[in-house]
């Protein structure tokens, strides 16, 4: 699919063994919260990609060169904008400009019984929980995440890279893939993240996201602020 530039990785389609291997990654604490249900619940449920539809229409895997699951990503189809949900791998997380970061993180409403998060992105590894039987988005945050019903944009989760590390390089080159299947060049790219992940922040703004609002999103832990940050940094040249 798409070469993810300056970066050694492709975005691909999602196979079963990799929608297994990211059920089965673990995040450390504060950011279990990112870590998806087993394989045979998100099943049984249809939650986000164990959804077919929800697969193949709104996600892709990353992968490195001898084809290696290094993340996944969630381009959640809105009014006028694509809600960006993604992961890194958890040992890839937190290294910065040494090779990875969890970058994604998002509010978790795969947990929920929500719905969001577990799609929505911090870069850490974000993903939108159960939704609504529309695939409605929970909001620009639930954090984007699908819904164990409908797939949902789930908030990017998980630690930050520093500087322009390999989480900031991910998160704009996903940016890049979101504007190639925007409809219209005016197409806005957004996602949700947790006001106490500075780092995920940090990271979103050097990759070019701005925050715009601060609001209360519900989450299988209680009710929590999340920013949701628009993307104002370069676009590509029309035509």
């Amino acid at each position: 699919m798409t070469e993810l530039l300056s970066l050694p990785w492709r975005l691909v389609p999602l196979t079963d063994a990799h929608c297994q291997e990211l059920c089965a990654w673990r995040y450390p604490e504060p950011y279990h919260r990112y870590n998806w249900p087993d394989w045979a619940t998100m099943l049984a449920e249809q939650r986000e990609f164990a959804d077919p539809d929800i697969r193949v229409a709104q996600y892709c895997g990353a992968v490195d060169e001898d084809g290696g699951l290094v993340g996944f990503a969630q381009f959640f189809p809105m009014t006028g904008v694509t809600r960006l949900g993604l992961g890194l791998r958890p040992d890839l997380c937190g290294q910065g400009r040494r090779g990875g970061v969890r970058e994604a993180g998002g509010v978790s409403w795969r947990d929920k019984a929500c719905t969001g998060e577990k799609a929505a992105v911090e870069v850490a590894g974000d993903t939108p929980s159960d939704g609504p039987d529309d695939g409605e988005a929970p909001s620009c945050g639930q954090d984007a995440v699908n819904l164990g019903r409908r797939a949902e944009p789930h908030e990017p989760s998980g630690n930050c890279a520093v500087r322009d590390g390999l989480g900031t390089r991910f998160v704009r080159l996903l940016v890049a893939e979101a504007l190639r299947r925007a409809p219209h060049p005016a197409h806005e790219v957004d996602l949700e993240v947790f006001v106490w992940n500075e780092r995920a922040i940090r990271a979103y703004e050097r990759a070019g996201f701005t925050i715009t609002d601060t609001y209360d999103k519900w989450t299988p832990e209680g009710s929590e602020p999340v920013h949701c940050m628009v993307y104002t940094g370069p676009r590509p040249p029309l035509g």
